[in-house]
């Protein structure tokens, strides 16, 4: 079902993979909508020392905890960087016995559970500007699927002839790292 379904080879509905280009990373006010919206960009300022003060016990235990068990002084930037390191690690080289290695399950568990209290703060659900810098990506999507269907219905063209048309759709379309803040 849909305009890519079995024309390719992903999944079971045999999709068609596609690529879209799109304005450079300064000038794409629909997928990199926190980088120009000047009133996220002031809210994320004021939020910060907040949410700061939220991370700052969490890697003050941590630290303390890896002081105790390696005898090196590790202070609560060194857990932020070596935290940060694991992830990228854990993620990039599907690597979780160094950096990570450092850490107990604990202390993890509590690592990524500050690291969900600020995803939720400044680029989920926790404050209404988040959702709502996505509305003009949103209206846009929308509305070029409504002009798609037009010239499908207007000119009666076939479906392969539209599909043929796409570079006139303006498929917007990006992974979570674009669109979030």
């Amino acid at each position: 079902m849909g305009l890519f379904a079995g024309k390719g080879v992903l999944g079971e509905g045999q999709h068609r993979a596609f690529a879209v280009i799109s304005d450079s990373r300064a000038n794409d006010i629909h997928l990199r909508f926190h980088d120009t919206c000047q009133t996220y960009k002031e809210f994320k300022k004021k939020r910060e020392p907040a949410l700061k003060g939220l991370l700052f016990p969490v890697y003050a235990e941590v630290s303390a905890s890896l002081v105790k068990r390696y005898n090196l002084n590790f202070t609560e930037d060194d857990v932020a960087l070596l935290w940060f390191l694991c992830r990228q690690e854990a993620a990039l080289l599907d690597k979780t016995d160094q950096a990570c290695g450092l850490f107990t399950q604990t202390e993890v568990e509590l690592l990524e559970w500050v690291d969900d209290l600020v995803l939720h703060y400044l680029k989920g659900y926790g404050e209404s500007i988040n959702f709502r810098m996505g509305v003009p990506l949103l209206q846009n999507i929308v509305q070029s699927m409504e002009q798609a269907i037009l010239m499908k219905n207007d000119f009666g063209f076939s479906h392969s002839s539209v599909e043929a048309m796409c570079p006139q759709v303006e498929p917007v379309v990006d992974h979570s790292v674009s669109t979030t803040p």
